[in-house]
């Protein structure tokens, strides 16, 4: 037996008991609050699963669900589906939002129009700010009709509403968290499993695209990297590129900028299991929304990326969005999953 399994052998056999000496279940027990009141409960209580809470409308702009392993710093799910708080530089950062950061999905039934938005349900009021919604939050895309969040940590589901899809979309997003594995337990990574089930009766093809901005040098004032076309001091020799190995193919986001003992050196990766995939390593740079409005055209117009436009590293003081976008097809009433992986890895920790 290794040192795991005694542990928790012992806490099982020796522990409990102590805790919870050996009553009957139904045998009642009184809890004393810190205000002096007795509540009373049963042993089996201890043992069951409270009534699950279901969250939607205005609430959803209040939840953030963490995402991430032990110790490892954490990005946010928030209630809508949108990805927030990313907390994964070693420092606190809370309302951090990465620029144009979002999945999006395009669905076309045979002989029909494609249909493509953001998986996400709408932006809530108040609609506050100096300049309005950012830009960079990318407000001005069409987003699905609504959404219904669950939360039972270690697992967050979001089940989408929109009428204009030829199919049902959901959202399970979780992190490995398993009792007494440690170590699996604190793997920086972050699990998003998009499933689809089609409500045509002709055959439905699509694609969710995974747009991720390269925040590699620049931990902190996302906010207003919208107002200088994602152009920040700390930026520059980002770069992308394709990954792929047995049963996954993805993106690499690193920098070339920061030696490996640099608080700032680090990367992050984005993977999907998905068998077809398309990629674009850069958005076309331009003024104004011109860069934004490329990208929606030619994902609209198919659903892939035909150039994955790879090149070079970023301008100094500038850094490049890329997108991930595998593919399924679906028959009539058929399901599909797509999972995605974020995972990331900063070594360098200051006090």
């Amino acid at each position: 037996m290794d040192r795991r399994s005694f542990l928790g052998a012992a806490v099982v056999s020796n522990l409990v008991p102590v805790i919870l000496p050996a009553m009957p279940v139904a045998t009642p027990v009184s809890y004393k609050s810190p205000a002096g009141n007795n509540i009373p409960f049963r042993r089996a209580d201890l043992f069951s699963t409270g009534a699950v809470r279901t969250f939607t409308g205005a609430q959803l702009h209040e939840i953030a669900f963490p995402l991430g392993g032990i110790g490892t710093g954490t990005v946010s799910l928030g209630g809508r589906g949108d990805l927030r708080d990313w907390e994964i530089f070693n420092r606190p950062n809370m309302g951090c939002r990465l620029p144009f950061t979002f999945v999006a999905l395009w669905a076309k039934e045979r002989g029909g129009k494609p249909v493509t938005k953001v998986v996400e349900a709408p932006v809530e009021p108040p609609f506050t700010g100096d300049q309005g919604l950012l830009r960079s939050s990318a407000a001005g895309l069409p987003r699905l009709s609504g959404a219904r969040f669950i939360g039972e940590y270690p697992l967050a589901r979001i089940e989408f509403e929109d009428p204009d899809l030829p199919l049902t979309v959901s959202l399970e997003a979780f992190n490995p968290f398993i009792p007494l594995e440690a170590d699996d337990s604190a793997l920086p990574v972050a699990v998003l499993r998009y499933r689809v089930r089609s409500r045509s009766k002709l055959p439905v093809e699509g694609s969710f695209a995974f747009s991720l901005f390269n925040p590699i040098g620049k931990t902190t004032g996302y906010e207003r990297v919208s107002a200088v076309r994602r152009q920040m001091p700390d930026l520059g020799r980002n770069i992308n590129e394709r990954m792929a190995g047995d049963g996954y193919q993805g993106i690499l986001l690193r920098s070339e900028k920061f030696p490996p003992d640099d608080i700032r050196h680090g990367a992050l990766a984005l993977v999907t299991t998905a068998a077809q995939a398309t990629w674009l390593a850069r958005w076309d740079q331009g003024a104004w929304f011109d860069d934004t409005h490329k990208w929606w055209d030619e994902y609209s117009a198919t659903g892939r990326f035909a150039d994955p436009n790879a090149g070079c590293p970023s301008a100094e003081g500038f850094s490049d969005l890329c997108t991930l976008a595998p593919q399924f097809t679906l028959p009539a009433g058929g399901a599909a999953e797509v999972t995605f992986l974020l995972a990331w890895h900063f070594p360098v920790v200051e006090n």
